[in-house]
């Protein structure tokens, strides 16, 4: 053997030994150790290795020796006469090593020393961080987001990690546990500018006013990002530290500001841990690898791309900020849980592990090059909105949609996806939108598409119009068209798109417009629409029939359509539509004075209390004043309805609602536009009023009417309640004027009723109750108010 190759084998035993000293509990060195001992075994040298890693055992025992003698006793005598016995029965390596270790406590020691003695001692009594808190840009992103930094020709990324477990054992970590890994980027601009950290600076030994400047310094720099996740996160995979630092250099590429075909480049600084130390010659296989994925990924997007990993030394001169950040997550210290806070990092920066749909996990689909699970793509097709003028989704949905324009089959997979969000109502109107309007740029050409397919896809969009009350009659009179000849070929799937377009029709304030065709499909065998479309077929004839004031006929309709539903097979779907009958069929019975009032109420009680599980309307009102939004919002809707109707009969379920108004929640969808219209007409009906607070809730509903994305109907709705408004507020005034004036909602709406909306207009603040809630009524007919 030659004096080289001995050497080199030499080195590699005393790997062994140091890797086993620092503890082979971590799945890296275990991983590093195994190849060194095939590599020793394979040249006779196995002796050697066992007995390597003997003394890195004795070494590691020795050193948590050590470090409960310094936790007990400290820095003493007697810890040096320990220290010179060893020298007796021990090998020199593990002495060796025991005074490295004892090199490094008396440096954290020195360190902590440079404080001043008050600082150590307020430190433990301080809860609260000096940290100013961060501001929001006006767009509402977090200034360290990465969406909000603009492109630059180099990027410096530094890299650093807290906690201890990098494997499965992280699995039942909770979120505080200091223990838990966490890696942490800081990604700065060539052109930003950092001061430079003092190269001991070391969060868990600094007093929390030098974590504080820090983290200030960060927030405070224009070009500087933060992004980091725990090994919790559903997308941290692997069991190995290098597997998390990877994973978040790939999420850094991912939603790094890079204008097409400019020169970029990226230099990674990650801080050197025991398996990996600076020079090491496996990053430049790992940089040259990420950057042909990502190069593979968006050709344009990535072709100026110049990516280099490093390993680098504790002192660097910003990679300390990385560690501020680091600490500042995983300490469960009272002053860093503030710190974090005021920072406002958790969630657009420093990733929730439960966080699934947030917007850097969905990156993580692209991995799917072409095709992708359909949830995902649905998700993407949303985040896109969000995703700033240099983001990668748009890009890469595009690339997508031409690739699907020939491919009709997926095309299909995905609008299937539209249909079970639609079913399972699992979903927002802005969402829906966005893949619904990503499928209709995409659609194959009409050849290529059955008439079943287009007459879904149409039924998909009159859905998602109906629900922001739009009146797409263009996709109205094309289903209509392609639905006839489909009859014989799928009549269930025909009969649901009509009944979406009769939903259309309503929210034109054409009641009877399609009722003679719904009316055929209701009197056909019950097998040929299927059950739940005969149930629905009723129940959209028992709606029409109380938008017309007909109630013994919506009556009778809503009560065939309870009849039918009793049997179907799925339980839960029977219990959600039932339940929804009912809500229809009250509002019928209150709006055409079929039974008594009392009557009425009671039933009303019954129906909300079964629901909510509350005790009286009482309990259900305190319920739904802090409630938000889901199915209970139709029947917090329907409540407050009765409270403006008969607000004597009514008074402490009014109260019990009002108790609670510091806790009142509103979200974008319909009927919260109505919710807080109702809010503020119970204000203003109070015997101290609150003009003020009534206003403000009227504002609210009139903003949500008058969404841009909203429809014709649900501006006409606004009209409506700003001129209720106007009517109980002598000095109304809309912050956000309607843009839907009353010559556009003449031509658009003409089948509605205008000379009711001009009455409300002039009714006078005196004008009783009664006559505010008849002309309400006409305006908004049935569940329109």
């Amino acid at each position: 053997m030659t004096t080289l190759a001995k050497q080199k084998l030499t080195h590699l035993c005393h790997r062994a030994f140091l890797l086993t000293a620092w503890g082979d509990d971590d799945p890296e060195r275990r991983s590093e150790i195994e190849q060194i001992r095939h590599i020793l075994e394979a040249s006779g040298w196995l002796a050697e290795f066992e007995s390597a890693q003997r003394h890195g055992r004795h070494a590691h025992q020795l050193a948590i020796e050590l470090n409960d003698k310094l936790s007990t006793q400290g820095d003493d005598e007697a810890l040096g006469h320990w220290l010179e016995s060893l020298r007796q029965t021990s090998s020199p390596d593990a002495v060796k090593h025991v005074h490295h270790v004892l090199k490094k406590w008396r440096e954290t020691q020195q360190s902590k020393s440079r404080h001043s003695p008050t600082q150590n001692t307020s430190r433990a009594d301080t809860y609260r961080s000096s940290l100013l808190p961060a501001t929001l840009r006006e767009d509402g992103e977090h200034p360290n987001s990465l969406k909000a930094l603009s492109p630059s020709a180099r990027w410096e990324v530094l890299i650093d990690e807290t906690g201890k477990d990098f494997d499965s054992t992280a699995e039942q970590a909770k979120a505080r546990n200091p223990n838990l890994g966490r890696v942490v980027a800081i990604i700065k601009a060539e052109e930003a500018t950092l001061p430079p950290l003092p190269s001991h600076f070391h969060g868990k030994d600094e007093p929390p006013e030098a974590v504080d400047q820090a983290l200030a310094n960060l927030l405070n720099a224009p070009q500087v990002g933060i992004f980091g996740f725990t090994v919790r996160d559903a997308l941290a995979f692997g069991s190995y530290w290098m597997n998390h630092i990877t994973q978040l250099v790939r999420w850094v590429l991912y939603m790094l500001p890079i204008e097409a075909r400019k020169p970029t480049r990226v230099v990674v600084s990650i801080e050197q841990r025991s398996s990996y130390s600076p020079g090491d010659q496996r990053l430049q296989a790992l940089s040259q690898t990420l950057e042909g994925e990502f190069k593979a990924l968006d050709a344009s997007r990535y072709a100026g791309l110049s990516l280099q990993l490093n390993i680098v030394p504790k002192e660097h001169p910003y990679l300390a900020y990385a560690d501020a950040v680091a600490y500042t997550w995983g300490s469960s210290a009272a002053v860093s849980d503030d710190r974090l806070k005021k920072s406002r990092l958790l969630g657009p920066c420093l990733l929730n592990p439960h966080a699934s749909r947030a917007l850097p996990h969905l990156y993580q689909a692209l991995s799917y090059h072409d095709w992708l699970p359909g949830e995902q793509w649905f998700s993407l097709c949303a985040a896109a909105e969000q995703d700033g003028p240099y983001g990668l989704l748009r890009r890469w949905l595009a690339r997508l949609g031409a690739l699907l324009k020939q491919e009709r089959d997926e095309w299909a997979r995905l609008l299937e996806e539209v249909q079970r969000r639609q079913r399972q109502k699992d979903v927002t109107p802005d969402e829906l939108k966005a893949a619904l309007d990503w499928l209709k740029r995409y659609m194959p050409d009409e050849e290529q598409l059955s008439g079943e397919l287009i007459l879904t896809f149409l039924s998909a969009r009159l859905a998602t119009a109906n629900h922001t009350g739009q009146a797409d009659i263009s996709s109205l009179e094309t289903l209509l068209k392609v639905s006839v000849p489909l009859e014989d070929e799928n009549a269930p799937a025909v009969c649901h798109a009509l009944l979406r377009a009769a939903i259309t029709s309503t929210n034109r304030f054409e009641f009877n417009a399609l009722e003679s065709v719904l009316r055929s499909w209701v009197s056909k065998p019950m097998a040929i629409p299927g059950r739940l479309n005969h149930v629905k077929l009723h129940s959209t004839l028992g709606q029409l029939a109380a938008f017309q004031q007909q109630p013994q006929a919506a009556e009778a309709h809503f009560n065939q359509a309870l009849e039918a539903l009793a049997p179907l097979s799925d339980r839960r779907q029977a219990h959600k539509e039932a339940l929804q009958i009912y809500i229809y069929r009250l509002m019928a019975r209150f709006d055409g004075n079929t039974q008594s009032i009392n009557t009425l109420l009671e039933e009303l009680e019954t129906r909300l209390t079964e629901a909510t599980g509350r005790r009286d309307l009482s309990g259900v009102a305190r319920r739904f004043a802090v409630g938000g939004s889901g199915a209970e919002v139709y029947q917090h809707h329907l409540l407050l309805r009765c409270c403006i109707a008969y607000p004597n009969l009514l008074r402490s379920v009014i109260d019990a609602y009002l108790s609670q108004s510091h806790a009142w929640q509103s979200h974008l969808s319909h009927p919260w536009g109505l919710i807080e219209a109702y809010r503020g007409w119970l204000l203003a009906r109070q015997p101290n009023p609150d003009p003020a607070r009534a206003e403000r809730h009227f504002q609210a509903a009139l903003a949500l009417c008058f969404e841009p994305t909203n429809g014709i109907t649900l501006h006409w709705m606004g009209a409506v309640l700003h001129n209720l408004a106007v009517s109980l507020l002598p000095s109304f005034k809309a912050t956000r004027p309607a843009f839907s004036q009353p010559e556009v909602l003449q031509k658009t709406l003409p089948s509605a009723p205008h000379d009711a909306l001009a009455k409300l207009a002039i009714l006078p603040i005196r004008a009783s109750h009664d006559i505010r809630r008849a002309l309400i009524a006409e305006c908004l007919p049935f569940n329109f108010h």
